[in-house]
């Protein structure tokens, strides 16, 4: 998996109502994720880090039904992708 994808989804799991549920972080905690997550999503990304997360969309799990163009789960992916490259802007230099 593409280093922007695995570190994605690691970040993503604090944002996922799993954590919540599970006790792994407090209902305070969570409420400050999400607003920082949702904040991360209106950032503006760079056309060039964009791009890549387009074109690394559909090469990531070629094989799977959800993550195939025009999903609900590739759609999701963007997000994710998007709010953590705004919130590693390390990202945007590499080869992901």
């Amino acid at each position: 998996m593409p280093y922007l994808c695995r570190e994605a989804f690691d970040w993503y799991g604090m944002y996922n109502s799993r954590s919540k549920t599970q006790g792994t972080i407090t209902p305070n905690e969570y409420a400050i994720l999400k607003r920082t997550y949702k904040k991360l999503l209106l950032e503006p990304v760079p056309k060039e880090t964009e791009n890549q997360i387009n074109r690394d969309l559909t090469r990531t799990f070629p094989l799977h039904d959800y993550y195939k163009e025009g999903s609900i789960g590739i759609e999701k992916m963007r997000k994710i992708l998007t709010a953590f490259s705004n919130y590693d802007h390390q990202v945007g230099k590499l080869d992901i």
